[in-house]
């Protein structure tokens, strides 16, 4: 049986390289490579690719070059070169992070290369994050966690679900309050796009409840029922001392990325 390319993105096929894959799925992409000669041709391809990069440049000098270029690259107002430049930069540093592995007796992390994957990359492995967006004159302007934000302030949220397939966004605030974003309305979770990153489909205006704003993208495998989720959000933003700061109380097939943002007072 042919299986779509898309099944197993490049992503998959470099963590499977590391044998960083969660093993059910580190099995079900073996027992792919066996049945799919076009996924098996991929994989052949990474290999020859880090071999030509091997040889084309010593892996100390490569890594050199990439944290240099992305420590001068200046900053875009537009949204679209800003992307373009940072999937640049993600696959150059992938790239030397496959290098690096092969050459050293112990794996390393890409968050150890440059410090720009750290939001988006942990220790175990990769795992789903948000990113967060303020519209300034110019365009949108990049938060990160902790940033403050002035009441008023529109704010454009995007996920990166890095092949999960389904998920919800919901945000709890300083007053106690609870906003589900995505999706808008419904029981269920809703079904993601696994690879890239995808702005939700309409931007949120900060209120002027007290202190933060704090956004969760919740992932799974599989859907997901909202009422849990909704229900735990409510009870940590009832709890002044845990609010900003725990988890929600669900599942741990449920993966839980967070948004901090510090409200300002408005100008």
């Amino acid at each position: 049986m042919k299986r779509d390319e898309h099944t197993f993105p490049d992503w998959e096929l470099a963590m499977y390289r590391l044998d960083e894959l969660p093993p059910a799925r580190a099995q079900t992409l073996r027992a792919a490579l066996a049945e799919d000669p076009a996924l098996a041709q991929r994989l052949a391809a990474m290999d020859r690719r880090e071999a030509e990069l091997m040889e084309r440049t010593p892996p100390r000098v490569l890594a050199a070059q990439v944290t240099e270029r992305a420590s001068a690259a200046p900053s875009a107002p537009d949204r679209a070169r800003r992307r373009r430049k940072l999937w640049w930069l993600a696959a150059e540093l992938a790239a030397v992070a496959l290098v690096l592995v092969w050459l050293m007796p112990s794996p390393i992390r890409q968050s150890q290369i440059h410090p720009f994957l750290d939001q988006g990359i942990r220790e175990k492995g990769v795992e789903p994050y948000l990113r967060v967006f303020r519209q300034v004159p110019e365009g949108l302007q990049e938060l990160g966690p902790r940033d403050p934000a002035s009441p008023g302030a529109q704010l454009q949220l995007a996920y990166a679900a890095l092949g999960r397939t389904h998920g919800a966004v919901i945000s709890i605030d300083g007053s106690g309050g609870v906003t589900l974003h995505l999706p808008q309305q419904g029981a269920q979770s809703k079904a993601l796009l696994p690879e890239g990153t995808v702005d939700l489909p309409s931007s949120y205006v900060l209120d002027d409840a007290l202190a933060f704003e704090r956004f969760f993208l919740l992932t799974a495998r599989e859907p997901f029922d909202l009422a849990p989720a909704l229900e735990a959000a409510r009870v940590l933003a009832l709890d002044p001392k845990r609010a900003s700061t725990a988890p929600l109380d669900l599942p741990r097939s449920i993966n839980q990325a967070d948004f901090l943002i510090l409200k300002a007072t408005a100008p």
